[in-house]
Parts: C-alpha cells; structure tokens; sequence
C-alpha cells in the first residue's frame, strides 16, 4: 500500500531524503538540480520513501492559476509498480484542490515512459500559440521565465485543465493504463507521447507537420542571419541575405533528411515537431553573435511507442546525418572556405564558428541539457559507432581551433 502525503516545509529531514532520491532518479547534471519546494509531494510504502513530486504554483494572470509538476521520481525497488501513478494522480488532486485551473509539464520528446505517464492522465502536448490564447503574450512570457522552458531545446509543453461538475467530480479523468517502466520525468528531462495514429494520418495532420518543418527552416534562416548581423553588421548581413539562407537551410537538410528517410519506411506515420519554445532564447544568443541550433526532430504520431524501439532507425538515421555533417565541416576545415556559396571572409569565419557550435552540440555533446541532439540518438543505438563519428569530429574542431 502506498500512502501520498503533503511535506511539511518544516520536515527538513523529509526534504533531504525526497532531494536525494531524486537526484539518484536523475543523470548526474540534471540531478543536482532537483530541490523540494513548500508543495512537495512523498510515497511511503511499509514506512519508507519510495518517491516524491515537487509540485510549484503560480498565477500568469490574475484570478488564473496554474500548477507545474516540476519532477516526479521514484525508487527503482518500485519502478512499474503504479507508484509513479499514484504521486501524479495526488499532485493533480492537491493543485485541484488549491484552485488550479491548469496543470504543466515539460516533457523531452524522447522518454516515452515518462510520457505515457502524463499522457494516460489526460495530458495532451500545447502549442506557443495556444498558450498565448490562454493567458496572453504577457503571462505566456511569465509562464516561459517561471518554468525555464525557452531555454530546453527537444521539449514541449504538456498541459491538463483541471474542470470539476456540479457534483464536485472532476470530468474528463482517464483509466489508469500505465504501461511499466520508468516512472522518472522533470519540467528538464521528459518525454512527450502523441495524439493517436488515425489522427496523425488525416491530411490536416501531415500539413501541420509540414507546416511545422517550414517555421523551423525560417526560424534557423532568421537565426543564422542574426548572428551574422552581430558579427558582421546589418548590411553585410543583408548583402549576402541568400547565401546565408542557403548556409542554413544545407545545415538543416544534411542533419533532416537522412531521419526522413527513414522514417518513411517505417510503420506508421511520423511527424516533424518543432522547438518553438526555444525560439526566443535562440534568437537572444544570436543577438549576442552565438548560435543555438533549433532543428526540431521526427518522432511517431502514435502515443504508443517506445524510443528504445525506434532505435533501430533514428540511430542508423542520426548516424548518416552525423557523419555527413562531419565531412561538410571536414571540407570547409580542408579548403578555409565554405563550399557552394559565395559570402565574404568575415562571413565565412561566422559561419564556420556556426558550424563548430553544429558538431559540437549535434555529435559530441551528448549529456544533459543537449542530450536532443543527433549525437545521443547515435550514443544510444550504437556505442562505437557514436565514437566513429565523435574521434574525427573532435579532431576537426582542435584543427580548426588551433
């Protein structure tokens, strides 16, 4: 029997045992994040902790309350055994409780365990655009600061409104499906589950999608452009507008295609999610003359799925696109000049620096927080092949460096 109760912000004994299962639950770099707020949640089983859920609230806008499930995590002597099941369904209970009208998760596209946790709980993924309707531009902004999420590149924003009928019961609850695995997720490190396969098949579906993969190609175009601009001034910029759209629209591809490909094949339909949440937090860094790629990625449509079991054709996929990527900045390395496309040195210089920030965080680095990119898909399937692409990668960027 598991029992959920509320932590006294005075039981610091309590706290610092919830804290350290948590970062036990959690890589090392993202576990040290973890820290329990006054709205932390406990399992107990036969008088020990065996899981938490540090829980915050806030208001975007007057008289509209929200809550966050910021982690959820629980023992591996109970890992499948509904315990992650009971903290969520009590997390929802207390936010109900405290009048929340909403409830928010971050969750990374690839743990689809801690996905069907949110999803079997009536969560479903929300757009930028449907949470500036809800609260807007002003609260989204406060929402976006609170939760950090500008700043997780592969994330997106899952949400729960929380209604209650006349009777006092709280409509649209959902059976407790969960599927065993790992009950481990955090507003830093989840996964995000989708809408059903019939769905995903519907042509309106296939033209989001599309739609989708068109806003990422100007998001990264505009990005690019911006960081040019920091670095080498507006008009240099703007004299070699299509040049540059080019540069970023090849980087784009090289790392896109080879996924499509694949997933092509595959059954079931795919779909292209961007990472529009990220967006802002890009384009403030390209201001700076930095550079944050935002390819956004393919993942199934339907919510029954599994990342490990996708392996077998994101990380042949990833590879491809990895080892293209290292032979595209292997030649501009070779030659001092990036092939194709006529822009000036300075431009180049940007560029190429662009283009070391792409194989650093595309291939090498492959621990939290840009465990998104090709480089951990490739880690995941195939540990020697991550190190075939991985040596001459870090062996270009010394090169080039030095």
């Amino acid at each position: 029997m598991v029992a959920v109760s509320r932590v006294s912000p005075d039981d610091l004994e309590t706290r610092a045992a919830v804290e350290r299962l948590g970062r036990e639950a959690f890589p090392t770099l993202q576990g040290r994040l973890v820290s329990t707020t006054e709205h932390t949640l406990v399992a107990r089983r036969e008088g020990g902790i065996v899981g938490g859920a540090v829980l915050k609230i806030r208001e975007p806008r007057p008289e509209s309350r929200v809550g966050l499930v910021q982690w959820i995590f629980t023992a591996d002597s109970v890992r499948g055994a509904g315990v992650g099941q009971r903290l969520l369904e009590s997390a929802i209970e207390y936010f109900d409780d405290r009048g929340c009208e909403r409830v928010l998760a971050i969750v990374e596209w690839k743990n689809t365990s801690s996905s069907k946790l949110f999803a079997t709980r009536g969560f479903t993924p929300i757009s930028t655009r449907e949470t500036v309707d809800s609260y807007g531009l002003g609260g989204t902004v406060s929402l976006w600061w609170w939760l950090h999420y500008y700043i997780a590149p592969g994330h997106h924003l899952w949400a729960r409104t929380l209604t209650t009928d006349e009777d006092g019961a709280e409509n649209g609850s959902v059976e407790p499906t969960i599927a065993n695995g790992k009950e481990a997720t955090a507003a830093t490190g989840s996964s995000h589950a989708a809408e059903t396969v019939t769905a995903a098949e519907s042509p309106s579906r296939r033209w989001r999608s599309a739609g989708r993969l068109l806003e990422a190609v100007i998001a990264n175009v505009v990005l690019l452009w911006v960081v040019v601009a920091a670095s080498s001034g507006v008009g240099t910029a703007a004299a070699h507008a299509g040049a540059i759209a080019l540069v970023a629209v090849g980087f784009l591809a090289v790392r896109h295609l080879p996924r499509q490909i694949a997933t092509a094949v595959d059954d079931g339909p795919w779909r292209y999610r961007s990472w529009e949440n990220s967006y802002p937090f890009g384009l403030a860094i390209a201001a700076l003359g930095g550079y944050l790629p935002m390819p956004g990625g393919l993942e199934p449509a339907s919510r029954e799925w599994t990342y490990r079991h996708k392996l077998d054709r994101l990380g042949p996929a990833s590879f491809v696109s990895a080892l293209a990527f290292v032979g595209l900045f292997g030649t501009i390395v070779a030659y001092g000049t990036v092939p194709f496309v006529d822009l000036s040195d300075r431009i180049e210089r940007t560029v190429t620096t662009v283009a070391i920030v792409y194989v650093v965080l595309e291939i090498l680095a492959v621990v939290w927080p840009f465990d998104v990119y090709n480089g951990r898909v490739v880690y995941d399937w195939n540990r020697l092949a991550w190190v075939l692409v991985a040596v001459p990668a870090a062996l270009s960027v010394l090169f080039w460096v030095a």
